[in-house]
């Protein structure tokens, strides 16, 4: 983002970028140096590379959880057969 918002609940300046991804695509998770209170703002800048969004991964892109549970096979049931 080019210039950090202002707080919507004190109007501080002093706010520092804690998540990229708020709860919706459009918005990015901020913190208030002045009062502490957390809040999002809309973005603006949406260029990323494809490498920096997981979700744009495709399944040769897979982390170690995925790896690790496709080499397992399928899962046992828990549940004894009749």
């Amino acid at each position: 983002m080019s210039a950090a918002p202002r707080c919507p609940f004190c109007e501080g300046a002093e706010s520092e970028l804690v998540g990229r991804w708020g709860g919706q695509m459009i918005t990015a998770q901020w913190r208030c140096g002045a009062c502490g209170s957390y809040f999002e703002a809309i973005r603006d800048s949406f260029d990323e590379r494809a490498d920096d969004n997981p979700a744009r991964t495709g399944p040769a892109q897979a982390g170690p959880a995925q790896a690790r549970s496709a080499e397992a096979g399928p899962r046992a049931s828990s549940m004894p057969e009749k």
